[in-house]
């Protein structure tokens, strides 16, 4: 049997490692503070084209998240 794998699937790698980091700032500030909530303390950032994706995070995204979160990164 042949199984087929979606691009996005195999991209991750790691099928349970699909946090749905994607939309507005405020929808994935909003995100990021439920699973700090949740107890995580470390997320690994994935982003392309990666210094433009970069850029926009640290000016957009950061700001609406928890200070204590972001300086922990």
């Amino acid at each position: 049997m042949t199984a087929r794998v979606a691009q996005r699937a195999h991209s991750v790698g790691i099928w349970a490692l699909r946090p749905e980091l994607v939309g507005t700032a405020e929808q994935v500030a909003e995100k990021i503070r439920a699973y700090q909530e949740a107890g995580v303390n470390l997320l690994l950032i994935q982003a392309s084209p990666l210094d433009e994706e970069l850029e926009r995070i640290a000016t957009d995204l950061f700001p609406l998240v928890d200070r204590e979160l972001v300086s922990q990164s």
